[in-house]
């Protein structure tokens, strides 16, 4: 009895993340006001399912609004893709 053995190749790559904050103009509220930042993130290629702070937000290319200054854990998921996991830090700006 011959035995016959299926090979099954899955080529997994690496996604490209593009990431631009901006600072969302914010009336004066005084010190100590609370500011609040857009992320825009992009990935080659695009279609990546976006996951910040363990919640999902979308699908690349997005812009994530009301981003506090902080640390935060940015994740990409594409099928056939290796997982990207990457830190980021808003940075509070001083007016």
């Amino acid at each position: 009895m011959n035995a016959t053995t299926t090979t099954t190749t899955h080529a997994v790559r690496s996604l490209i993340i593009v990431l631009w904050i901006w600072a969302i103009a914010m009336a004066d509220g005084g010190a100590g006001e609370t500011r609040f930042f857009d992320l825009s993130v992009g990935s080659e290629p695009d279609s990546a399912l976006v996951v910040l702070d363990d919640s999902v937000r979308g699908m690349t290319p997005c812009t994530l609004s009301d981003i506090s200054a902080g640390n935060h854990t940015l994740i990409l998921r594409k099928k056939g893709f290796y997982i990207k996991k990457v830190a980021v830090i808003v940075d509070s700006l001083s007016s």
